[in-house]
């Protein structure tokens, strides 16, 4: 996948740009992106604590860890198998059940997918010169609109799928056990300032994504906020598919270009800032990794007792 979009982008020409962006970047502002990345693992590692335990809180070091392991697994493993890590991990050294991490894994991408979604078709309406396919501009506003109404009833809407699962699987005890388990992080956000805070935070995430794509690609370029945050937003739709490509590069890098493309740019410049812009969270995974990946000593094994768990609030089969 990589070597066939690599082979589709570049040619002489596209080269060509790519050189001279290298050479006359803007050193100062691609450190400013890459500062970033720290941030967002901070940001992240504070809405998983939220989701495990209800509060709102500075997140342990253990789980900034686990979530900085998670980005960098994401680049460095095929098909999406670094999600894995995360479930993996949290059983590991903090001792939370698969089925709990699993579960606020999945509602914390479906809230990030949502919010994504929002932001591409919300951007497209304003620096689009037509629609996409048959979205016209309008079209794109209210799928803009829908996506963030989605984000604000997803806590409601799996609560009443996780009630509409136990009452389908009152009859066994073990799925509904697990079924809690993979819901309990949704129960967790049971106050309005809970549910206040996880969309802050997911909103505060695409905040600093969007701070380090805009300083990354306006190292090399004089790109727009809209024009950046509308190519970031379809990139980031194109990482979410199961074939990402060796380190990133493959559809993420294509849909940034077409997007931009899209937009009234040259299809060079749109290849060049994707390559710019993609290698800052890279090397930035890689550095945050490697200063996390020794995990700190414990004399005793994990206590599960002592783990920022899920809480046990959810409702069981027999009360539905």
């Amino acid at each position: 996948m990589t070597a066939l979009v690599l082979w589709w982008m570049l040619d002489a020409k596209v080269l060509a740009e790519l050189g001279a962006a290298v050479r006359h970047a803007k050193v100062g502002k691609l450190l400013v992106a890459l500062s970033m990345v720290p941030l967002i693992q901070l940001v992240r590692a504070m809405r998983f604590d939220l989701m495990l335990t209800g509060r709102f809180r500075r997140p342990s070091y253990e789980l900034y860890r686990i979530g900085s392991l998670l980005v960098f697994f994401n680049y460095a493993l095929p098909f999406r198998t670094g999600e894995l890590s995360f479930p993996l991990l949290a059983k590991q050294r903090l001792g939370i059940s698969v089925p709990s991490s699993t579960g606020v894994l999945v509602f914390t991408r479906v809230l990030d997918l949502l919010a994504v979604i929002a932001l591409a078709a919300g951007t497209g309406a304003l620096v689009l010169t037509a629609g996409v396919g048959s979205l016209s501009k309008g079209a794109l506003a209210v799928l803009a609109a829908g996506a963030a109404l989605g984000m604000l009833a997803l806590p409601i809407m799996g609560r009443f799928t996780h009630l509409g699962a136990l009452r389908a699987l009152r009859r066994f005890p073990k799925a509904s056990g697990f079924i809690d388990k993979l819901f309990a992080g949704l129960h967790n956000l049971r106050t309005l300032r809970q549910q206040i805070g996880s969309l802050a935070l997911t909103l505060l995430v695409w905040a600093l994504q969007f701070v380090l794509s805009y300083n990354a690609a306006s190292a090399v370029s004089d790109l727009t906020l809209p024009q950046i945050m509308f190519a970031h937003s379809a990139a980031s739709l194109a990482f979410a598919l199961p074939i990402n490509g060796v380190a990133g590069v493959g559809p993420t890098q294509a849909a940034w270009a077409l997007a931009l493309e899209r937009t009234g740019e040259s299809f060079e410049l749109g290849v060049t800032t994707a390559l710019i812009w993609h290698s800052v969270p890279v090397i930035g995974a890689v550095l945050l990794a490697a200063v996390v990946a020794t995990p700190p000593r414990q004399s005793t094994p994990p206590d599960p007792s002592n783990a920022p768990e899920v809480s046990d609030a959810e409702p069981s089969a027999d009360e539905v």
